[in-house]
């Protein structure tokens, strides 16, 4: 177990450091983030969504090499790739449409839900 917790913190130590650096971005766009306030309302469902779907994109390779669904080979890979494209898209346009929703029916305004669910949409597409 202590090896295990080893490895697996090492990782996330990782990750964390390298989350924290989120900070710094926030921190140069200071005036603009006080003058959107309702955008910092959102983040946590923008970084939530890029990483449940970057999470859920990796585990299927990972399920795909493990049951050598996936070889290696160019032509798998470009299969692999223009299919979880397709998914990106038909993903962002479906959740960006729901977060348009939630933003416009909680802030009442069409230019932060298309702003918040157009980053959404880029988010989800690019994970």
């Amino acid at each position: 177990a202590l090896e295990e917790a080893y490895t697996r913190g090492r990782w996330l130590l990782g990750l964390l450091v390298l989350q924290s650096s989120s900070s710094f971005v926030l921190d140069n766009f200071q005036d603009l983030l006080k003058e959107n306030i309702v955008v910092t309302l959102f983040l946590t469902m923008l970084v939530g969504a890029g990483g449940n779907a970057g999470n859920q994109s990796a585990i299927k390779v990972i399920r795909g090499l493990a049951t050598k669904k996936m070889d290696g080979s160019y032509e798998n890979m470009a299969n692999v790739l223009t299919q979880q494209l397709a998914v990106g898209l038909l993903l962002g346009v479906s959740l960006a449409g729901v977060g348009y929703l939630r933003v416009y029916i909680t802030n009442g305004d069409a230019t932060n839900a298309f702003a918040i669910s157009l980053s959404l949409f880029f988010i989800v597409v690019c994970r």
